[in-house]
């Protein structure tokens, strides 16, 4: 994946793309339109427009570089992204769009998993095989990327996506989007700050969050992770466990009594401590790379939990 000859053009021509309408949860991030006829998802990369010189062709790269990534056609299958046509500038707007083609056949534009926990229709509740079969789809996408060396940024509920076939939600193919953040992981790569958001705070580590911030590193995405881990364990959307005027530690704390002390009720032992690592931050304290610990201790565990119950 990360050795593949370059693709020649990532570059999608106007005429190609329509773009039709929002998508209301993204906050501004997403839009819904097609690709020469075809169903397609528009992500937004914002830029600020007296960006010149190196900064500008700095970012340019980078959304060159990711664009590529999630082109290419030798992405695991167990890396459950969209496909990515490429990019374009649409500089009236100041802002890059990635081009993803919606698998078929389906019903219509796809489902966020926030939308679904904030919405759950009786048809459209997933049963707890689901949720297992979610949780580690999920968490082995995010190793995968990882270990292609790239972070995610914006692991969240509203950044993965369901399609919807004869009106049944496909629990089993969880799409993760929202990539205007990624960057590759390694020391001399610049850090963009992320937008500040409330509602986008609460999956992000306090570290990560204000400023002066920490520099991103992986275990923010696993944190991020956990919070995602706490929502389908609950099937409740994090936002309902946040008060007014709490601080980002107070909040990280709470989430994690709440992993402690309820979750296991929901979905077992192993399945709450697979979480508090990821809220505790208790792989980076490893004697070995936290990808490992990642790959061996969340991973791993949620797999063989998979297994059990199908």
């Amino acid at each position: 994946m990360k050795n593949q000859p370059p693709t020649p053009n990532v570059l999608v021509a106007t005429a190609r793309y329509k773009v039709l309408q929002p998508d209301s949860i993204s906050a501004g991030f997403r839009s819904f339109g097609t690709l020469d006829g075809k169903p397609a998802v528009f992500e937004w990369k914002k830029y600020d427009p007296s960006w010149q010189g190196r900064k500008g062709i700095e970012l340019r790269g980078r959304v060159d570089n990711l664009a590529r990534l999630l082109n290419t056609d030798k992405k695991p299958q167990e890396l459950l992204i969209l496909h990515c046509e490429g990019y374009f500038d649409s500089p009236g707007e100041s802002r890059y769009g990635f081009v993803f083609l919606l698998p078929q056949p389906s019903d219509g534009n796809p489902y966020s998993l926030r939308s679904m926990i904030d919405e759950p229709a009786l048809g459209r509740l997933p049963t707890l095989e689901d949720r297992y079969q979610l949780a580690y789809s999920l968490s082995l996408s995010i190793a995968i990327l990882h270990t292609a060396e790239w972070l995610h940024k914006s692991i969240r509920s509203h950044n993965v996506l369901f399609m919807s076939q004869n009106q049944r939600i496909v629990w089993s193919r969880p799409y993760l989007v929202g990539f205007e953040y990624s960057r590759p992981d390694k020391p001399d790569e610049s850090s963009e700050k992320l937008e500040q958001s409330a509602r986008f705070n609460l999956y992000r580590h306090p570290l990560s969050q204000g400023s002066p911030n920490e520099t991103y590193r992986k275990l923010f995405d696993y944190y991020s992770f956990g919070v995602m881990l706490l929502e389908i364990g609950m099937w409740r959307s994090v936002w309902k466990f946040w008060r007014e005027g709490v601080s980002a530690d107070a909040f990280k704390n709470e989430l994690i009594a709440t992993a402690s002390g309820k979750l296991p009720h929901f979905m077992g032992v192993e399945y709450a401590e697979v979480t508090l690592k990821c809220l505790r931050g208790d792989l980076e304290a490893r004697d070995y790379l936290i990808l490992k610990a990642f790959f061996v201790e969340v991973v791993e565990v949620l797999g063989r939990y998979t297994v059990k119950t199908l």
